[in-house]
């Protein structure tokens, strides 16, 4: 009688279970349709945004034109007009006022030929000469700001330039109205220009009439204000409280110091959403008392046990493989996947430190193989050195010889870590090049760059040594005249620091064939015994920083081999 009984309570509970299962389907769809509406408003907030993107590239682009051809003039003023060079050197009152009204003659063409442009300056401190011509509507006012902002403008800077120095368009706010400026000075004399900002935006206005946007200028070295159409100048509290209700988008210029905000209200793309928004409110607080008890019943027989090994499986995935989660009392599914769960991390905890032990084992024997595997190769190298010298005769080299030897076995031997400086790695390459110069009667010569930072970085001994040697090998016996070039630097890549060595060398250079097989960080140790020692680095760099070492063979645009290989 009691299972029949708990029979029935479970499949009255199944059946309300449905029930509510239906109805969670239909807020489901109320709230795919606000995702829906949301979507939209989403879409259409980005297109609003890549057009006013477009309209402000576009109009920095024609703009950014017009400033380089000013730029241009002001530049080639200083460079090739005389007028100012006779202001200079005479002292004749004639000369002086002709060249003056000549001066005022060129910026007259200037300004008919680019309407926009508000004025242009020219100031000689040495003679305190101003002549300024502007367009008609420019106001005195105007002028005589802008006359004693480039006077300000000589006092704080004073230099005299061996060519044009051209301080590129930045926006500066002069008597209750906005500019934006160029200087060009060379030998303390400086030629100006500017232009008004309703004259800059004037393009704009239109659109922001029709469209209820807000077009502002800001100047890139310092974005604390910006300064709207009328002049007003917003400071970084006002612009701030601006942009609570409107989307700001600016677009710099890559050649001046300015860039152009819009400045889109919030309430002209919400427009029209808020009655379905309220719809949809409505539908979700009518369904949210009926999924209430629902949600309870799923917290405590569902959610709760499934949080407790959610949050046991993340423990474990963050490698806290002692973790271990308290049983529930009651005897169910969760207790019996609670006790696996406990089981098996217990089991991959044992697991993954046998398997840690095991693999470590065998990268330190795999590391000392190969570190023991490539010195025999220096070895046999300097025996042929003494050789030769025995067989030469020139027993008056034998002691140079015997002290380069010295060091360089001393370098060996004392090299047991897997790591020195680059510095000492260098030094044994030099020593190497002494014995080399004994050895050998064929010229060659050397070019070593490294900068300080670089010498300290440590690095797998030998590793630069055996590029070197083998360039003595291989392409040694092809050139006359050998050359080696070393350069070393520290770059950034993704955030990350490395020491970069390249070496290349004026000889024949790789095969197409042998550049596929060298560039294999994972190749087989080759069954001829060629480039073994290239081999053997390469399984160095993998088995100390792993992926993230690099080694890159190639053929130098000059002629020759080239390695560059990149060490963390």
């Amino acid at each position: 009688m009691k299972n029949l009984i708990r029979k029935i309570k479970n499949l009255s509970r199944i059946q309300m279970h449905f029930v509510w299962f239906y109805l969670a389907a239909f807020l489901l769809s109320a709230l795919v349709l606000l995702s829906c509406n949301f979507w939209y408003k989403n879409r259409m907030t980005e297109y609003a945004v890549r057009s006013s993107q477009n309209t402000l590239q576009l109009h920095i682009n024609a703009l950014d034109t017009q400033l380089e051809n000013t730029s241009s003039f002001l530049s080639n003023f200083l460079l090739m007009d005389t007028d100012h060079v006779t202001l200079a050197t005479t002292d004749n009152a004639d000369e002086c006022l002709n060249a003056q009204l000549s001066i005022q003659n060129t910026f007259a063409q200037q300004l008919s030929l680019y309407d926009n442009i508000s004025g242009l300056l020219f100031y000689a401190p040495w003679s305190d000469v101003f002549l300024m011509k502007s367009n008609l509507t420019e106001p005195l006012s105007d002028r005589i700001a802008i006359r004693d902002y480039i006077k300000d403008y000589y006092l704080r800077t004073r230099s005299a330039e061996d060519a044009p120095s051209i301080l590129r368009w930045f926006p500066v706010s002069l008597n209750g109205h906005t500019f934006l400026i160029s200087i060009a000075s060379y030998e303390h004399t400086y030629v100006a220009s500017w232009y008004r900002i309703e004259t800059i935006l004037s393009p704009l206005t239109s659109l922001e009439d029709s469209e209820h946007i807000s077009y502002y200028l800001s100047d890139t070295r310092q974005d604390s204000s910006l300064y709207s159409v009328d002049s007003r100048v917003l400071s970084s509290e006002e612009a701030l409280h601006h942009s609570k209700s409107s989307i700001a988008i600016s677009v710099t210029s890559s050649e001046n110091n300015y860039a152009l905000w819009s400045c889109i209200p919030t309430s002209s793309l919400t427009a029209g959403f808020g009655s379905f928004v309220i719809i949809l409110l409505i539908l979700g607080s009518v369904f949210l008392f009926l999924i209430f008890f629902q949600a309870v019943l799923l917290q405590r027989q569902v959610l709760k046990p499934v949080s407790v090994i959610t949050r046991g499986m993340q423990s474990l995935r963050q490698g806290n493989f002692g973790v271990t989660l308290p049983v529930p009392h009651v005897k169910n599914e969760f207790s019996d996947m609670t006790e696996t769960f406990n089981f098996m991390s217990s089991e991959i905890q044992t697991l993954k430190v046998r398997l840690y032990e095991e693999k470590l084992d065998r990268a330190n024997m795999e590391l000392d193989y190969l570190t023991l595997q490539i010195k025999p190769h220096f070895y046999l190298n300097c025996l042929n050195v003494i050789y030769s010298l025995n067989l030469s005769g020139r027993t008056e080299l034998v002691s140079q010889m015997t002290s380069y030897l010295m060091i360089y076995f001393r370098y060996l031997f004392k090299s047991s870590s897997s790591l020195v400086p680059l510095k000492e790695e260098m030094e044994h390459i030099r020593t190497y090049l002494h014995i080399q110069e004994l050895r050998s009667s064929s010229d060659f010569t050397t070019d070593f760059s490294i900068d300080e930072v670089a010498a300290v970085h440590p690095i797998p001994v030998l590793s630069v040594h055996t590029f070197v040697e083998n360039i003595f090998k291989h392409a040694a016996s092809s050139c006359d005249d050998l050359e080696i070039s070393l350069e070393a630097h520290m770059v950034s890549e993704n955030g990350t620091d490395f020491l970069h060595i390249q070496i290349h060398d004026n000889g024949d250079g790789f095969e197409e064939e042998q550049l596929k097989q060298l560039n294999d960080m994972h190749s087989p140790a080759p069954k001829d015994g060629k480039h073994i020692g290239i081999h053997n680095i390469k399984h160095r760099l993998l088995s100390i920083y792993g992926e993230n070492a690099r080694l890159l063979f190639s053929n130098h645009e000059e002629g020759g081999a080239r390695i560059d290989f990149w060490i963390p």
